[in-house]
């Protein structure tokens, strides 16, 4: 798998995140656990979870990702990709980072940085970068 410098620091890491929404819900933590295996043999390390990821204030996802790192005792390996203050379902995203005390200007960045990565979905194309993933990869992601 091909590997990028995580911006701001030397650390390597994987350019395919492994997304963990279903994992300890709807996808059962055996077949979750085969998913997160397979991703790390292929050479992937980040993956991407939330406290609502396998149910609203459940956080299920985090805790099989928790108790598989302990087990695999690979957490030194393994970078975690979150969403910063993410709201929980009904409650407004702008007045809690407000009542968090976050400044009106950080505010206004991250939404945009929300919009540009949520709703657009474009890369710049001069900083794109064409990957192909093997047979091996994709199999591991369901394609």
């Amino acid at each position: 798998m091909k590997n990028i410098i995580l911006n701001g620091t030397s650390e390597k890491i994987s350019a395919v995140s492994l997304g963990t929404d279903c994992f300890g819900s709807w996808l059962d933590d055996e077949s979750s656990i085969a998913l997160l295996d397979e991703y790390c043999e292929l050479g992937g390390n980040v993956l991407d979870t939330a406290s609502l990821y396998g149910g609203q204030d459940e956080h299920l996802s985090e805790k099989l990702l928790g108790r598989w790192m302990k087990d695999k005792k690979n957490r030194d390996s393994i970078f975690i990709s979150t969403k910063g203050a993410h709201p929980r379902r009904g409650q407004m995203l702008i007045s809690r980072l407000s009542d968090m005390g976050m400044d009106s200007f950080l505010i206004t960045s991250s939404l945009m940085g929300v919009i540009a990565q949520r709703l657009v979905r474009r890369v710049c194309p001069l900083c794109k970068e064409e990957y192909k993933a093997s047979v091996g990869e994709k199999k591991a992601l369901g394609y």
